[in-house]
């Protein structure tokens, strides 16, 4: 009875050893694949494009790292100006209502 014993933790060892093993690659491949992957993602950012001179063409589209926005606050009330001037208003001022307002608080 004790020589089965000993074969099934003989036994129990060696499963938890490939267990152990094969756990090891299931980790290890996964993660060297994800950092070979990342290292060129990363290296297409840093592609240097060849030097240019004023007035060569480019042999491919330049972006710029950020966008900057300038808004021209004199340009930009010219034309809201203009904008309004086209509008009739939405009503008109009695000039008749004015008056009579005026003579009834002298009135008073």
């Amino acid at each position: 009875m004790k020589a089965k014993t000993n074969i099934n933790f003989k036994n129990l060892r060696k499963v938890l050893k490939n267990l152990i093993e094969k756990s090891k690659h299931n980790i290890v491949y996964p993660l060297l694949l994800f950092i070979i992957i990342d290292f060129f993602i990363l290296l297409i950012d840093f592609i240097v494009t060849p030097p240019l001179k004023i007035g060569d063409i480019a042999p491919k589209n330049i972006e710029a790292p950020r966008t900057i926005i300038y808004k021209d606050e004199e340009e930009t009330e010219r034309i809201k100006n203009l904008l309004l001037s086209q509008f009739k208003p939405i009503y008109t001022i009695d000039q008749n209502i004015i008056l009579q307002k005026i003579s009834k608080l002298s009135e008073l």
